[in-house]
């Protein structure tokens, strides 16, 4: 077969050679046999992984692509990083480049890079100083004293300054629509001074530290209209690590390294920012390696299995938790709250229902969070007592509400109902899955027993939040819980703080409203020809940025 494709393609007479190359071509022929005949001996061991693979591409062709966390590279862990070259980002279309009141996600994450925080989140969400060098409370905790590196500059070689940050925090409350007006909402004044700034707070608050994340902006950036990227209203004077050096209107940016910046060199010498009408678009352009990085969820992942790329993922602020109408029978019963705790092995919902791209967590502070203290678990059941079979017998017909297009949501309360079920708990148990958009009425109306919900974690670590969120349908004044709340906000001290925030905890877990199941995943996908560590959060995709390097 092999021999009449040459011919063919030669289109010559080879007549008189054609007996010498049938058996040099045999000959060849047997020895490829026996070394493929050895190599599938030696793969025949691992049927068990060729399965497992199996299963994946299966997984892959229905839409549900696994995660894939990123495994280091044995070479690029042993080679040296190269220094400079050219990367490509993008973003999609955006209506104003002022990073105070930007709403558009892919384009705040390439504005952290030009404008840094006062403090920023590492990838276990815990606070680091970045324009920052330190911070005190008064007494009180009625006011936040915050010191600048004295090393920070903004791009045109100025130092930045305590005016700068009193500027960005008036700024910020003049714009309605701004993402970080929370951020600055129980500030009552500033107090600048050269080297940093002095808050006074409307209720003392030791958490206020947390919302310092909000990027700082020039006090010149107003009136000045000579940069190249400019809007019409707003003059781009960054500090961080890239600045901006080149703007072609609704095509492309492009952006450099600053050669002053205070904090880590990045390696990348330049940053190709494309702008595109869409994510779509955004995606397609990834997968023809006409940009570099692209952040996905779990199910836009299977867009992207090709060799060419790695997946590196990242917890994100997204708590998903299961909750308890206590407003009404049978769960405003805490005994009966236990029994479903029961019944539910929350490491196999991870496996069966998130695909194990979920980081089990009991509460709505980030897996590895200084401040998730929580040590009791009340539905952490021994194995001898799971065994028993529960004595809990319910007459009323159990409605489980969830959202009908999250798959994984979906899951969970099939499984939720099939161990109800199948224990004998209740004979009849509905699933509802209805749209996003009527979840909010069907709650407020308390017409459900059991939620399948997902919480967005706010910025400033308050668990209380969520039990006020949903404090008509936890069935429960949560007096208690807000009374340590202003404990723990009147503490300066941080092991006081602590001790109080972890009674908050256990009182919550205590009361069992909800169970809590964890923080889902999410994920930045990065072509292979970059080497180093990403180290991306919710805030910020590109944090750790300046360790990446191209390799090839």
């Amino acid at each position: 077969m092999e021999e009449k494709k040459i011919v063919r393609r030669d289109k010559k007479d080879i007549t008189d050679n054609r007996e010498k190359q049938k058996k040099i071509l045999l000959g060849i022929g047997i020895a490829l046999f026996a070394v493929l005949y050895v190599f599938l001996l030696t793969i025949d061991t691992d049927k068990g992984d060729a399965v497992e693979e199996g299963t994946q591409s299966q997984e892959i062709s229905q839409g549900e692509a696994p995660a894939a966390e990123e495994q280091p590279d044995k070479n690029a862990l042993e080679a040296k990083p190269v220094d400079g070259g050219t990367i490509n980002l993008s973003v999609s279309r955006f209506s104003s480049v002022n990073p105070l009141e930007n709403r558009e996600k892919s384009l705040d994450s390439i504005l952290r890079l030009v404008y840094d925080s006062l403090f920023e989140y590492d990838s276990n969400y815990n606070l680091q100083n970045e324009l920052a060098s330190g911070y005190s409370y008064s007494e009180d905790a009625s006011e936040l004293s915050i010191n600048l590196n004295p090393e920070a500059k903004w791009h045109d070689g100025s130092r930045v300054t305590g005016f700068d940050v009193e500027y960005t925090i008036n700024a910020i409350k003049k714009i309605p629509q701004s993402p970080y007006g929370t951020l600055v909402a129980n500030i009552e004044s500033v107090s600048p001074r050269s080297g940093g700034v002095t808050l006074k707070l409307k209720n003392p608050n030791s958490l206020e530290i947390y919302n310092m994340i909000f990027p700082v902006v020039s006090s010149k950036s107003e009136n000045n209209t000579s940069t190249v990227f400019n809007d019409g209203k707003f003059g781009v004077i960054g500090n961080g690590m890239y600045k901006v050096i080149e703007y072609k209107q609704g095509k492309k940016f492009v952006l450099q390294r600053s050669s002053g910046y205070y904090g880590p060199k990045p390696y990348i010498e330049k940053i190709e920012v494309s702008i595109f009408d869409s994510k779509e678009i955004r995606q397609n352009m990834f997968i023809a390696s006409n940009i570099d990085m692209i952040d996905s969820d779990y199910y836009q992942l299977s867009k992207y299995q090709y060799d060419i790329f790695k997946v590196k993922s990242y917890e994100s602020r997204k708590f998903e938790m299961i909750i308890f109408n206590s407003a009404r029978a049978p769960f405003d019963q805490k005994a009966n709250r236990i029994e479903i705790a029961k019944l539910l092995d929350l490491e196999k919902i991870s496996q069966d229902a998130y695909r194990d791209t979920l980081n089990l967590n009991i509460m709505p502070v980030n897996t590895k969070s200084e401040l998730n203290l929580a040590t009791g678990n009340i539905y952490a059941v021994k194995k001898d007592e799971a065994a028993k079979e529960s004595s809990l017998r319910l007459k009323e017909k159990i409605v489980i509400l969830t959202d009908k297009d999250d798959p994984m949501k979906h899951r969970l309360a099939y499984i939720i109902k099939n161990k109800m079920e199948t224990s004998g708990i209740s004979p009849e148990v509905e699933v509802r899955a209805v749209a996003k958009s009527e979840l909010a009425g069907i709650v407020s109306a308390k017409n459900f027993n059991i939620l399948v919900a997902e919480y967005n974690v706010p910025v400033d670590k308050n668990v209380t939040r969520l039990m006020n969120t949903y404090s008509a349908v936890f069935g429960y004044d949560p007096k208690d819980i807000n009374a340590l709340m202003t404990e723990v906000k009147a503490t300066t001290s941080k092991e006081a703080l602590k001790s109080k925030y972890q009674k908050i905890q256990e009182e919550i877990i205590k009361n069992l409203p909800y169970i809590g199941v964890g923080y889902k995943n999410d994920y930045v996908v990065i072509n292979n020809r970059l080497s180093g560590e990403l180290e991306p959060t919710d805030y910020e995709i590109y944090n750790g940025i300046e360790k990446i390097y191209i390799s090839h």
